[in-house]
C-alpha cells in the first residue's frame, strides 16, 4: 500500500513541517476546515493537538505530497523537490494540466522546460538537491 505522506511550507516561518517527522513535537497533523488548511502539532503522551510555533496554524498555503518513490541515496521524493541526473536539473510536479505533456508524477526538465514521467526507474538515478522553497535559486 502507498504511504500518505505530506509537507508543508511556511513563508514566515521558512520551516517545512513533515506530516510523518518528528521534531519538537510527535509529528505534525494537517486538518482542512472551511476551506483552510491548518497544522497541528501532536502530542502522542498527552493526545492533544496544540498549534505549533511554526508553522503556524494560520491557512498553509502549499501542501506538497509524497511520491512514494526515493533518490539514488533513499530519500523520500517529495512533489517540489529539485533533483539532478548527471548534470541535469529537474524540478518534481505532479501533471495535470492539459499544457503539461504527461499526467501523474512529473519531473519538469528546468533547461528545456519539458515535463516526462517520473518512474521508480528513473527517481533512482537521481539525486535529491534541495526544494523550490529553500532552493529557488537552482531553478534559475
Amino acid at each position: 500500500m502507498k504511504e500518505i505522506k505530506v509537507r508543508a511550507w511556511d513563508d514566515e516561518s521558512e520551516h517545512m513541517a513533515y506530516s510523518d517527522k518528528q521534531e519538537d513535537y510527535d509529528f505534525y497533523s494537517f486538518q482542512f476546515n472551511a476551506d483552510i488548511l491548518k497544522c497541528f502539532a501532536c502530542f502522542m503522551e498527552t493526545g492533544t493537538l496544540e498549534e505549533p510555533s511554526y508553522p503556524s496554524s494560520k491557512e498553509v498555503t502549499c501542501l506538497m505530497q509524497y511520491t512514494g518513490l526515493k533518490d539514488k541515496l533513499g530519500k523520500e521524493i517529495y512533489e517540489g523537490d529539485i533533483l539532478k541526473e548527471k548534470s541535469v536539473i529537474f524540478k518534481v510536479c505532479f501533471g495535470e494540466d492539459t499544457d503539461m505533456e504527461c499526467w501523474g508524477w512529473c519531473i519538469l526538465s528546468i533547461p528545456t522546460q519539458k515535463t516526462y514521467p517520473l518512474s521508480k526507474y528513473e527517481a533512482g538515478k537521481m539525486e535529491i538537491i534541495g526544494n523550490q522553497f529553500n532552493n529557488p535559486e537552482l531553478l534559475q
